[in-house]
């Protein structure tokens, strides 16, 4: 029968040390994910209230037109929240605000006859869905744009 010759001292790496080893490995993976996934949000968001600022500066183009062609009739009407087409330039209300233009963006502009002071809020679903972003643009009239009947 053949003879088996078992080394007594033989060099290796225990199950503790792999073990070890592996944790520490997936501690430093797990931290660089959380790292990245909050900074991909960020980025994300930043975005995202960029594109809603862009579409409010949209809207705030059309007031300035509507004031320099004497158009009263954007800002008339029932004085609850609307926005613009930006397809036509008509005064839009309700759910043709949501989702303005195919885009993930809702959009309120309200009107302060006392002022003379319109509020642009674009609003979208942020990352995680808990929390709606928001963004506020003012545009005051000139002086020159008549009194609202």
């Amino acid at each position: 029968m053949p003879r088996i010759n078992i080394a007594i001292n033989q060099a290796g790496d225990t199950i503790v040390e792999v073990l070890a080893s592996i944790a520490i490995i997936g501690v430093a993976l797990a931290g660089g994910y959380a790292l990245s996934s909050h900074s991909l949000r960020t980025g994300i968001d930043a975005n995202r209230r960029s594109a809603a600022l862009s579409l409010a500066q949209g809207q705030v183009e059309f007031l300035k037109n509507s004031v320099a062609e004497g158009n009263t009739g954007l800002y008339t009407g029932d004085g609850g929240p609307f926005c613009i087409n930006d397809a036509d330039g008509n005064r839009m209300t309700g759910s043709n605000c949501v989702s303005l233009s195919g885009t993930p963006y809702d959009i309120a502009i309200t009107y302060d006859n006392g002022s003379k002071v319109f509020t642009v809020m674009p609003s979208w679903e942020r990352l995680g869905g808990d929390v709606r972003g928001e963004t506020v643009l003012y545009y005051k009239l000139p002086d020159v744009f008549p009194d609202n009947p």
